[in-house]
């Protein structure tokens, strides 16, 4: 890893200690959120568990600002997180999931909910890693960062480890 990605990873460890403490939960994730973008994808969600255990999509921002609309959309008609997508697989084992080269077909799978399916037909995710959030040893919510052919990005191996080490030492709740 170069320094400048090392210098980046410090500034994001200290700024979001620092948000948590002075803003509220969700202006904290939606601040993550955007520091994520565009250091580890061209998209970035947070989807945390609700107190009804629900899954719901608490923050989401993207590097093209022209795809804003979209990012409103998603948090806005379709807050809970589809069933049938990979963060969803992630809340219910717990474990990472990474999905390289994922074709056009992906996002147009009919096991989607219209309004997710809409979205991501249009977002066209290429690389999709969703790694786990942890709070009191349970799996409480996902960190969701794609790569889309805009940046022509995929997930490296330091990449991975930096959202798995980085997400293990972050205390949310």
């Amino acid at each position: 890893m170069d320094e400048r990605w090392n210098a980046a990873q410090t500034r994001l460890l200290a700024d979001v200690g620092v948000l948590f403490v002075s803003l509220n939960q969700l202006e904290a994730f939606q601040q993550v959120a955007r520091r994520l973008v565009p250091l580890l994808g061209d998209w970035c969600a947070i989807i945390i568990r609700d107190e009804h255990q629900q899954a719901r999509r608490v923050a989401v921002a993207c590097a093209d600002p022209r795809q804003q609309p979209l990012v409103d959309q998603l948090v806005q008609t379709d807050p809970l997180v589809d069933p049938a997508s990979a963060p969803a697989q992630v809340l219910r084992s717990g474990q990472l999931v990474l999905l390289d080269d994922l074709p056009d077909e992906y996002s147009a799978r009919p096991a989607f909910s219209p309004a997710y399916r809409a979205v991501m037909m249009q977002v066209r995710p290429r690389h999709l890693l969703c790694v786990p959030m942890r709070a009191r040893d349970q799996v409480n919510g996902v960190l969701v960062l794609n790569f889309t052919d805009a940046s022509g990005r995929r997930f490296t191996q330091d990449d991975i480890e930096f959202a798995r080490n980085w997400l293990s030492a972050w205390r949310w709740r």
